[in-house]
């Protein structure tokens, strides 16, 4: 399962990902799980784009692989027109049950100032799994 939405002239998708693609479930204890953004630049302008994800719920089903486990930030450096970037953070399943997974928050660099992107704080929802 993946969302999609329009900001401005950037789009942002998020998805979850194992070995077999895009999914909307994980299996408890896989390795493979990975939280994949991807940013599709429409614009003729250079952007730099940082997207802030979160798990809401903080319930422990999932967390981020790294030093946060439950939020973790896609950063895309210059970003050029008609370009397609695509970071990934691990996911770790560790009980069953369904876990809320937001990307909260889209910031857009242009030249020297960071700003938020039109519909920011309108966060894509993604629902996982985790059987």
């Amino acid at each position: 399962m993946q969302q999609t939405r329009v900001y401005g002239m950037l789009q942002i998708t998020t998805a979850v990902h194992d070995s077999s693609g895009c999914v909307s479930s994980i299996g408890c204890g896989a390795a493979d799980g990975i939280h994949v953004v991807t940013v599709t630049n429409w614009s003729t302008v250079t952007y730099d784009v940082e997207i802030e994800s979160e798990l809401p719920q903080r319930s422990g089903r999932l967390t981020f692989s790294g030093s946060t486990p439950y939020c973790w930030t896609a950063k895309f450096w210059s970003l050029v027109k008609d370009d397609t970037e695509e970071t990934s953070c691990e996911i770790v399943p560790t009980m069953p049950g369904r876990e809320r997974l937001h990307c909260i928050d889209v910031k857009v660099k242009k030249g020297t100032r960071w700003s938020r992107a039109a519909g920011a704080r309108q966060p894509l929802s993604l629902t996982v799994n985790v059987t």
